[in-house]
């Protein structure tokens, strides 16, 4: 006998009283669309007892006998007593079910009534999707199906959730406090157990089999409860995730599903401290035990969970914020990444990059700038000036520019000397250095910075061929050229290093060429090939790909030139297919497929930051805020603490923090008087409006 417990716009499930079980649930993310796939595997939301081998025995149908004591619409008890084959136990079981928002609320208390030996009861909610992650105090565990193994915790949980593009997602929140937690991966389910009293004999380690402790299991006449609250969703991201970030669906649905898919996906920060891997375990890992890259890797992933609106997701930030400050040298160095718990401090092919540097300081300041943390600031400021100053370190004052040896951000180039990617992201990160300086007070520190930076800008004239592009690099003797036509050279648009004439010339060549965006998706690395002597180890893979780091530059680049068509154009191809995939390869290949190592970080988070930098044009500095959208029409974002909404006639916005920020508001119309702040502003012929108001607090700009 199968009751329809619980129904509604979000989900419907059902309760098998025969067997005492929740063995339909199903769900969907607005009232308008059809309920989804079946989310539970086969078993559903049941109650057992471990055995002495760690083995399962459930309830058969003849052996339980059910009453129902309420049924309705939103409320669901039924009192259960199980007597197995040979009688030498009883169990009480006792469901309560509630509705919630977007789930179930389910508590089951156990009574073992009459026992021969002591016994552990549990809950088990089994997935029919193929990821699953645990959230826990200590950090991130994850996996797939395919692992075929259980990790048990004795760490407070605070969400389990399951993902698939095509299975949905269960999620598991608000539960009661229960002994140990056990994630389980099958190739019929995935899944988690949660154990109220009693205790299992391994910890913290995935393994095929456990046996049951003797200690603290539940004896005769012991009552017991296990409590959660389950959601359903049709889509592929937990339904008690944070909803209606943004005011268009799909946005919303990306962020989302890159979020937990990918950027909380690639974390084990439960097994090792602040880890950030390249790509989800599946169960095994594409770059094996190696983690924690800024050479950018890890740069997106803590930029997308900083920006989450999530505190747990804001703290595996900081975890792998600090991590990577762990291993800072004393001379500043930022270690490249980490092989288990070592910090290795040049590339995988050998090469020594000043991008762990640049990205690591990065990451930290963009931290700060979506969260407000100014408290973290201060106990990180002595490592981010640290790894600013052996940047500053390599500045040659007679070249005004700094020297390098390897590439910014593709490991396997050889370059070295007077390099150009180097040098015009050091414009874009050293000036979020001065503007941290100045929230901190150190307006001395801020201005010798930002003398460095005008002086850089200067000094990559060096490095203009004259023509559509700057070189890849001089050497050190300031007359020999090495030069790829790399595409990079975005980052001198993104940057404004190019003006408006340049900025036309260098993306013109760019387009020309048939490669630049293969099938419309990313960007190729350059336009001239690299040849084996050009590469360590003679690789020359990662100069026939697109990348994702490569595409934000483009990207920002079509921002800064309000090329608003080639940069929906360019946006939407990619996350058409982060909503097909839900996780995504490594890189495109010269098809426009997708190739290469698969469930990787780089574009779902791409794609994250760039629907808030690119469509909502919000770029969140500690001095200045810069608004300037690629998406025409009203606008809302909002996570609590960030707030931007654009209708007909003004806007509204906050930003983390305290104290006075500069806000630069971009397509307000030429000339409109608008009043911000209490004060009454003109906007300039461009229709762009600046004012200073204060952070932390709504702004309101509105046209009188």
């Amino acid at each position: 006998m199968t009751l329809e417990i619980v129904s509604g716009h979000a989900f419907e499930a059902g309760f098998d009283v025969d067997a005492a079980t929740l063995s339909r649930f199903r769900g969907r993310t607005d009232e308008t669309r059809p309920l989804g796939p079946e989310l539970l595997a086969e078993g559903g939301v049941r109650w057992a007892l471990v055995n002495h081998d760690g083995t399962l025995t459930s309830a058969a149908r003849d052996e339980v006998r059910g009453e129902i004591v309420e049924h309705t619409d939103t409320r669901f008890e039924m009192r259960a007593r199980w007597v197995p084959g040979g009688g030498r136990f009883e169990a009480e079981i006792s469901w309560r079910a509630e509705s919630v928002a977007t789930g179930i609320r389910i508590e089951t208390v156990f009574a073992l009534s009459r026992s021969q030996e002591a016994l552990v009861p549990l809950v088990e909610i089994a997935g029919a999707q193929w990821f699953f992650a645990g959230l826990f105090e200590r950090g991130v565990v994850q996996n797939t199906r395919e692992v075929d193994a259980q990790f048990i915790s004795m760490s407070p949980l605070e969400t389990f959730y399951t993902m698939d593009q095509h299975q949905g997602s269960l999620a598991v929140s608000d539960i009661g406090p229960v002994r140990q937690s056990v994630l389980f991966g099958s190739s019929g389910a995935v899944g988690l157990r949660l154990i109220p009293s009693g205790e299992l004999d391994v910890e913290d380690q995935w393994v095929d089999t456990v046996t049951v402790e003797d200690a603290g299991r539940i004896g005769a006449g012991e009552r017991v409860s296990a409590s959660f609250t389950l959601h359903a969703n049709s889509r592929p991201f937990p339904g008690n995730a944070r909803s209606g970030m943004f005011d268009r669906e799909a946005d919303d649905v990306a962020h989302q599903t890159a979020l937990y898919g990918s950027s909380l996906g690639v974390l084990g920060t439960y097994l090792v401290a602040g880890s950030s891997y390249p790509t989800i375990a599946h169960p095994k890992r594409s770059y094996g035990s190696k983690h924690t890259f800024f050479d950018p890797d890890s740069w997106s992933v803590v930029k997308a969970l900083s920006y989450s609106g999530d505190p747990y997701a804001e703290g595996q930030a900081r975890a792998v914020l600090e991590r990577a400050m762990s291993g800072i040298t004393s001379d500043g160095l930022v270690p490249h990444h980490f092989k288990g718990e070592r910090a290795e401090y040049v590339a995988i092919s050998g090469a020594p990059q000043p991008g762990p540097n640049l990205f690591w300081t990065l990451a930290a300041l963009d931290y700060v700038a979506a969260t407000g943390d100014a408290l973290w600031l201060d106990s990180a400021w002595g490592a981010v000036s640290l790894a600013t100053d052996w940047l500053i370190a390599r500045f040659d004052r007679e070249r005004n520019l700094l020297r390098s040896t390897g590439p910014l951000w593709i490991d396997v180039f050889r370059r070295e000397g007077y390099t150009f990617d180097t040098n015009a992201m050091a414009v874009h990160v050293l000036e979020r250095v001065a503007q941290a300086a100045v929230l901190r007070g150190d307006d001395a520190r801020a201005a010798g910075i930002r003398a460095i930076v005008g002086r850089i800008r200067v000094g990559l004239e060096a490095l203009w061929d004259g023509k559509d592009h700057y070189v890849t690099a001089l050497g050190t003797d300031g007359a020999t050229v090495f030069d790829r036509h790399d595409t990079d050279n975005l980052l001198a648009v993104a940057f404004g290093i190019a003006d408006d004439a340049r900025s036309a010339v260098i993306t013109a060549a760019l387009d020309a060429h048939a490669l630049t965006h293969p099938g419309g998706r990313g960007t190729w690395v350059s336009l001239r090939p690299y040849r084996a002597e050009d590469c360590y180890l003679g690789n020359t893979g990662d100069s026939s790909c697109a990348m994702a780091r490569l595409w934000w530059a483009d990207l920002r680049a079509r921002q800064r030139m309000g090329a608003r068509e080639q940069f929906v154009s360019m946006f939407e191809a990619v996350r058409a297919d982060l909503l097909r995939t839900v996780w995504m390869t490594e890189r495109y290949d010269a098809e426009g497929r997708q190739v290469r190592a698969p469930y990787y970080h780089e574009y779902p988070a791409t794609i994250d930051m760039l629907i808030r930098e690119g469509l909502f044009g919000l770029d969140i500095g500690l001095e200045t805020v810069v608004v300037r959208p690629m998406r025409t029409g009203p606008l809302r974002y909002s996570t609590g603490r960030i707030l931007l909404e654009r209708a007909e006639g003004g806007m509204v916005i906050q930003v983390p923090g305290a104290g006075v920020r500069t806000f630069v508001l971009h397509d307000m119309g030429p000339l409109v008087r608008y009043r911000a702040a209490g004060a009454e502003v003109v906007a300039s012929e461009d229709g762009v409006v600046t004012f200073s108001a204060r952070a932390g607090e709504p702004v309101s700009v509105v046209a009188p």
